[in-house]
């Protein structure tokens, strides 16, 4: 099928017409010369890399192949085009093309099947390219597998430190809202929520949240152990262990611009209820409520855990809506403070991807917790008080 600006006579050979659309990988064909096609606007550096080994040809309209490109143009390279030995490659350029022209010149059927096999291809490129995810973000081969080092500074007793550089953590100032003001429609929404968790005070959702407002270390490492499906201890999983730990601190320290700005006050503050940690009271109280640091940390643990256990997603996102929940039946947190913990949570969870420390930890808990469930090993958190208060 000749070109539609290409008024030559397919007998005589087609004339390399510079109006021809070339794909990006393929040199454009310059006026003049039959030996300019490989030369896009005059520049004769080598053929595109992005080319590789493809037909950037088409299926039916003679242009030549990446590798034809590249092989004629080592040929060309020395060659005067009024030469002999010019004019003969001319020649057998023009007796192939012309045989191409003499192929395609059979119309009907042919003519109509040569733009629908190139659609077919096209749409099965394209199908390759959108249906197969893992092609568009390969894992890089120089990954580093070196996690967490043994003696990680604590920021305080007990507490380690993160993964992120202060100044890599989510900004919560930012990010968050304002809280509810006093006597506005969600500030009266936070206080019919908080008024209705009063209610559950003793029942076994109580103990639940009394559990969960403890992140001490071990205790707060068999929080998610039963959502997970496996036990989770500095013995038996030393690095995941150690990346709940890190990434608490993460996602605990990016809900603190926030918190220190608006310093809000606590439901147990205003309603003068009791909370399920009475002995944590004066320290809350110099603390804001708004985001909620538990929530954040215990957000972004379902996220991850959920990452590693794909199989156990459903349960581990379930618990970890579950934890900010238990903040508010603490009165400790109102209902707003507890969904923008959440984010702030997902945004830490975000940043934290981008850490090569980070990812190491996580590939080498996954295998952890692949291992534990090979060998059938129980919880080791309260699973029956968990059943208990949750269904």
């Amino acid at each position: 099928m000749r070109h539609p600006a290409d008024t030559s006579d397919p007998a005589a050979g087609y004339r390399l017409n510079p109006a021809w659309s070339f794909p990006p990988c393929c040199p454009r064909a310059s006026p003049g010369t039959a030996g300019s096609i490989h030369q896009r606007g005059g520049d004769c550096s080598s053929v595109d890399s992005r080319c590789g080994d493809k037909d950037c040809s088409g299926l039916s309209d003679g242009r030549p192949t990446s590798k034809q490109h590249q092989s004629n143009r080592a040929r060309l390279g020395s060659i005067e085009p009024d030469s002999v030995q010019g004019r003969r490659f001319e020649e057998r350029a023009r007796g192939f093309l012309r045989g191409q022209a003499k192929l395609i010149s059979l119309r009907g059927r042919v003519a109509t099947a040569v733009p629908m096999v190139r659609f077919a291809i096209s749409s099965i490129a394209l199908g390759f390219l959108v249906g197969v995810p893992a092609l568009a973000n390969p894992a890089s081969p120089c990954e580093s597998s070196v996690g967490s080092p043994s003696d990680i500074k604590e920021l305080r007793p007990g507490i380690l430190q993160g993964y992120l550089e202060p100044k890599a953590l989510p900004d919560s100032l930012k990010l968050l809202p304002a809280p509810p003001k006093p006597g506005s429609p969600a500030d009266v929404l936070d206080l019919a929520r908080a008024k209705a968790t009063i209610a559950i005070q003793g029942s076994p959702r109580w103990e639940l949240a009394t559990i969960d407002a403890d992140l001490h270390f071990p205790a707060a490492a068999k929080i998610f152990s039963c959502a997970l499906g496996v036990p989770i201890s500095q013995e038996t999983t030393p690095r995941l262990y150690t990346l709940l730990r890190r990434t608490l601190t993460d996602a605990g320290l990016a809900t603190y611009r926030a918190k220190t700005h608006y310093q809000r006050p606590r439901p147990f503050m205003r309603n003068g209820q009791a909370i399920c940690t009475p002995n944590d009271e004066a320290k809350l109280r110099e603390d804001g409520s708004y985001p909620s640091g538990h929530t954040s940390g215990g957000w972004a643990w379902a996220l991850i855990l959920s990452e590693m256990a794909p199989e156990r997603r459903d349960q581990l996102l379930s618990r970890g809506i579950e934890y900010g929940n238990s903040r508010s039946i603490c009165n400790v947190h109102w209902s707003s403070d507890v969904e923008a913990g959440r984010l702030i949570g997902s945004a830490t969870v975000a940043q934290l991807h981008a850490d090569p420390v980070f990812r190491a930890d996580l590939k080498a808990a996954s295998a952890e917790v692949k291992a534990l469930r090979r060998r059938g090993l129980p919880p080791n958190g309260n699973c029956e008080l968990e059943t208990q208060a949750l269904n």
